[in-house]
């Protein structure tokens, strides 16, 4: 996935001859460094750790809701799986269906926005993947609002909510959201610019390359990613 990711970045900023190489090279490293980094919080936020951690809220579920609960998160391991291997289309189908399941237990609905969201962001990046900018960069925008919205829900959820555990499980989500719309938002630039670019716009096509570059730096400023 971190090859697809760098070939489609590097076709896009490769066509604009007025992006110059230290710019390059430095857009390319950061969106490396952010795939990595967004990879790697989500993929400690597994079905094992969750049982592990929320296993008391999770007895004290109804049998049937409890399955739902794991189905959802086996669900959800599969879209993981299918995101690595760039099969957006099967990523968000399986996240939809996730988010669904989520949305019908009530003590942990909060999380179906956000893999609704997520489900959102699988298809704008298929959607770059088949070279369809105009598309993608509407949908990562949808994205991004999304993402935005799950905080209102998330917040209102943590308010509630009295146990460490479960402070600390929505308060993770809240932060990978907000990350996750910056990316969003990064990604729409870069769309957009790939779409100027087309249309000999070179110079607005550099400033919006340069501007997903800054909103990536700060991406990794707060994930505190050491560069050297």
């Amino acid at each position: 996935m971190l090859t697809a990711y760098l070939h489609l970045a590097s076709a896009a900023l490769a066509k604009n001859c007025l992006f110059c190489n230290h710019g390059l090279h430095k857009l390319l490293f950061l969106h490396l460094l952010i795939f990595q980094s967004l990879y790697e919080t989500y993929k400690d936020n597994t079905l094992k750790n969750n049982t592990k951690v929320y296993s008391t809220q999770l007895s004290e579920l109804p049998s049937h809701k409890l399955k739902n609960y794991v189905e959802a998160w086996h669900i959800i391991e599969i879209a993981k799986s299918h995101h690595v291997k760039a099969e957006h289309t099967e990523a968000q189908l399986d996240y939809e269906k996730a988010s669904h399941i989520l949305n019908d237990i009530r003590d942990y609905k909060f999380e179906a926005p956000f893999y609704s969201a997520w489900a959102i962001l699988e298809k704008a990046e298929d959607l770059s993947k088949k070279n369809m900018h105009e598309e993608a960069a509407a949908t990562y925008l949808v994205a991004k609002n999304n993402f935005r919205e799950t905080f209102g829900v998330l917040d209102s959820f943590l308010k509630k909510r009295k146990s460490v555990e479960d402070i600390e499980r929505i308060s993770k989500l809240i932060q990978v959201a907000q990350v996750r719309e910056n990316y969003c938002s990064a990604r729409n630039q870069i769309e957009t610019a790939r779409i100027e670019s087309r249309k000999g716009n070179h110079l607005i096509a550099a400033e919006l390359y340069n501007k997903a570059s800054g909103i990536f730096e700060n991406i990794c400023e707060a994930f505190k990613i050491k560069k050297g």
